[in-house]
């Protein structure tokens, strides 16, 4: 079986950006398989971008990103920030239920993480593996893993994926808070502090500089 590889860089119209990688396989039986790869990036409207114009835009602070993908491509877009989730506001008063059926108290410390996320989602997945270890780092900060998902298939798929999530707190079943906080994208993390104040909103990157940063603080 012979392989090559083949980059293309096309550069579309629009201010449109594409990386379109294509790899041929001949096959034994002479037949030629084609695997392609891509990525694009789109803006608010779901317009397309060149990637530096993404990163211009991204770089004003004013975004989060939402990831997509396909057997085909993998799809970037802007976000706007949450309106609703302004550092210093006061976030809604929620009641949240552990896995183990408790309610769950963010008084007993300092500062709660809270990231949203699904079993569904790989960069979720990911973030929550590693937010579990800064949880063993932090035990002064409350790390919620607020999900859709049933308890039933939690369970299933961190035995399935033989994943343990312990030192973090697991809250299930949260469909109407997803809905009622209007949280569209994800993983998304917002830092709040005992009094529910908000400390910081973002999407999984330097999550230990944010809570050294806080650290320094207070």
């Amino acid at each position: 079986m012979i392989k090559k590889r083949i980059i293309f860089i096309f550069l579309l119209p629009i201010f449109s950006f594409s990386i379109f990688s294509q790899e041929i396989t001949k096959n034994k039986d002479e037949s030629i398989s084609i695997k392609t790869d891509s990525v694009i990036f789109l803006d608010s409207s779901g317009n397309l971008l060149e990637k530096s114009t993404f990163q211009d835009s991204l770089n004003t602070n004013e975004y989060i990103v939402a990831i997509k993908k396909s057997s085909a491509y993998l799809e970037i877009q802007l976000k706007k920030k949450y309106s609703d989730f302004q550092l210093g506001k006061e976030f809604p008063l929620i009641e949240l239920i552990d896995i183990n059926q408790n309610i769950i108290n963010i008084k007993e410390k300092k500062l709660t993480l809270l990231t949203f996320g699904d079993i569904t989602c790989k960069p979720c997945i990911e973030e929550i593996t590693a937010l579990n270890i800064l949880a063993k780092e932090y035990p002064e900060v409350n790390f919620i893993a607020i999900t859709s998902a049933s308890k039933q298939n939690i369970n299933k798929f961190l035995q399935e994926k033989g994943l343990e999530w312990n030192n973090l707190i697991i809250s299930t079943d949260n469909q109407e808070y997803f809905k009622s906080l209007n949280i569209q994208n994800i993983p998304l993390n917002i830092i709040i502090d005992s009094s529910r104040r908000i400390k910081g909103v973002f999407i999984g990157e330097k999550i230990r500089e944010i809570l050294l940063s806080f650290e320094n603080k207070n």
